[in-house]
Order: C-alpha cells, then sequence, then structure tokens
C-alpha cells in the first residue's frame, strides 16, 4: 500500500507539546494539506463518527497510551462506523513505549499500518507514500 502524500491527517494525542510539534513538522515537511487535532480519544471519534466529508486517504496518527480512552479503545471503537467510512483512513498508532505486546497488538490489528514510534519520525512516515506535487 501505497500513500500519496500530502494528505489530511487527524491527530489525536493528549500531550498538547507532541501535537503542536508534529502538526508543525508534518505542514513543513509537505506531507500534510491539513492537520486536525485531538487531545482526547472519545472527542475525535465523535467527529468521525458525524463527519460524512472526510477526503479519503485521511491520515489517522492515534496515540496509544491516553487516558479515559486508549488508542486501542479508540481503534475498537473507529471499527464500529460504516465500512464505507474506513476505507477512507489509513491508521497509524503512536507510541514512546517499548512495551512488546503494545507493540505486537499494534501491528497485528487489521485497521493499523503500522505503529510509528515517538518522537515522530517523518522518514518513517514517508516511507509508506510519496510526495506528489499535485
Amino acid at each position: 500500500m501505497k500513500i500519496t502524500f500530502p494528505q489530511h491527517f487527524l491527530l489525536i494525542d493528549d500531550n498538547p507539546l507532541d501535537q503542536f510539534v508534529y502538526k508543525k513538522t508534518l505542514l513543513k515537511t509537505g506531507i500534510a494539506h491539513t492537520v486536525t487535532c485531538f487531545g482526547w480519544a472519545k472527542e475525535a471519534l465523535a467527529f468521525l463518527t458525524a463527519e460524512t466529508a472526510l477526503q479519503p486517504g485521511t491520515i489517522l496518527l492515534v496515540d496509544i497510551q491516553m487516558p479515559e480512552m486508549n488508542g486501542f479503545e479508540f481503534i475498537a471503537g473507529l471499527s464500529e462506523l460504516p465500512e464505507s467510512l474506513i476505507r477512507k483512513f489509513h491508521i497509524f498508532m503512536l507510541s514512546s513505549s517499548m512495551d512488546t505486546n503494545d507493540l505486537i497488538r499494534a501491528r497485528q490489528h487489521d485497521l493499523v499500518v503500522d505503529i510509528l514510534h515517538k518522537p515522530l519520525d517523518i522518514n518513517h512516515l514517508k516511507s509508506f507514500g510519496e510526495i506528489t506535487s499535485g
């Protein structure tokens, strides 16, 4: 699977500093058209449930460790959405943890493209696609 960049991103991370830095980096490197940030997974899930105009190819960057609803719980909630909506996403999980169980669990989930370690490695993300000028 190859992703064509730039793309629309939804960043779901409870750390405001990570949100700020990752948003600036995604936009500055040219792999993002837009970046919408959510500090709470429940908030992002509600947005996605109500959103009908998401662009195909939208990339979700989902932190694994978050309060109230972690990344895996978010993915479980996301899997309840209509298939036509789910197919619009490329989902990457973010983790600062080296917990082997989390890494295996993320990589084995059929909705997750891959896990990206924090701090976000833009070159690793770029390796899943190509940047176009159009």
